[in-house]
């Protein structure tokens, strides 16, 4: 039986960028994981950490907080949790699903 393929953080992080685009609202790169805190670069942070969390089963609040700036995993537990509240994550993450996997 073979095994879904693994997930990767980068994976999601260029599919949210990429819906940013589609919206109107490109996100430069270099900027997502700054420790700016404009309330598009943290919305689009939390989705990321979001999808990521749920999707990428080999990562950790510790891991996803190394991959995003060396945030703490404390950051990375509230911006999850704040991610699942956004209107935008549950139909961003049944396209990747689709999409990607």
């Amino acid at each position: 039986m073979p095994q879904a393929p693994k997930v990767q953080f980068v994976d999601v992080v260029e599919f949210v960028l990429w819906k940013y685009n589609l919206d109107g609202n490109p996100i430069p790169k270099p900027l997502l994981f700054s420790h700016r805190r404009l309330e598009k670069l943290c919305r689009a942070r939390q989705i990321i950490w979001a999808m990521a969390y749920d999707l990428c089963v080999h990562l950790s609040y510790p891991a996803l907080g190394s991959r995003s700036g060396g945030r703490d995993h404390s950051t990375i537990l509230y911006g999850v949790k704040q991610g699942r509240k956004d209107p935008r994550f549950e139909s961003w993450l049944a396209e990747f699903q689709e999409t990607m996997i």
